[in-house]
């Protein structure tokens, strides 16, 4: 995959709020900073990451599309694609 693929179906996952499809683009001694903390390893980022997606989960109002969705819809309008 190039980057630029890797970097989409990374946000595809996270749009879906599908945790496999978020982890698999994690090596097993990854490390993961995000606001919430520091993690490492696949174990630990697995857990967080179950936290951050349960909570978009329960913020996402129904038939609303996610921030990702919405940047892509953008990019692709520009021409452009950011991360």
């Amino acid at each position: 995959m190039s980057p630029e693929e890797i970097v989409r179906a990374e946000l595809t996952a996270w749009d879906r709020l599908d945790v496999e499809g978020i982890m698999s683009h994690f090596a097993e001694d990854a490390v993961w900073e995000f606001p919430g903390g520091r993690f490492a390893g696949r174990d630990e980022i697995r857990e967080a990451v179950y936290g951050v997606s349960g909570a978009h989960r329960a913020l996402r109002p129904r038939g609303r599309e996610s921030c990702c969705r919405r940047q892509r819809r953008a990019d692709r309008a520009r021409g452009s694609f950011s991360l």
